[in-house]
């Protein structure tokens, strides 16, 4: 496959932070449907789970379909955009040339998943972890960013 390219109204190239990311070639405003994730739907004690992968239920995961935008969707602490389900909403204002990122812990609770943080955002937490080892502070402020299965009542 070569880079860049392009997939829809995005490009696939070089990110900053780390291998390829995706980036907009136009201007989108903030709540703006960006794009559905394609996959197949798995739970967390499937053998094919990567750290690719989208939680979007308890134990439950979208594993993107290789070269399709969800397989290169970067986090940032500072993220553009952000999962809700299976589709990525954008978060804040995004132009032209921006990278489309989310904040991986708002939508993961796998509790034995960590990740080293690449992003170099300026508030980069240095690591990657599931969304109830976040301090409380970062849940209230980020709530509305964060998955809908993670906020609600377990028996709802």
């Amino acid at each position: 496959m070569r880079f860049p390219r392009q997939l829809g109204d995005f490009v696939i190239e070089e990110s900053p932070s780390d291998g390829r990311g995706i980036f907009a070639t136009k201007r989108y405003a903030p709540g703006t449907l960006l794009f559905h994730i394609e996959g197949i739907r798995i739970r967390a004690s499937d053998q094919r789970l990567t750290h690719r992968a989208i939680q979007y239920g308890r134990a439950l995961f979208i594993e993107p379909r290789r070269f399709s935008l969800g397989h290169y969707l970067n986090h940032s602490c500072a993220p553009s955009a952000h999962v809700d389900g299976s589709d990525l909403f954008a978060r804040t204002n995004i132009l032209p040339g921006d990278e489309i990122t989310a904040d991986y812990s708002l939508f993961t609770s796998h509790p034995t998943w960590d990740m080293e943080c690449a992003c170099g955002q300026a508030n980069c937490r240095g690591l990657i972890i599931p969304y109830e080892r976040l301090p409380a502070e970062i849940q209230r402020r980020d709530r509305r960013w964060t998955s809908r299965y993670l906020i609600r009542k377990p028996d709802a």
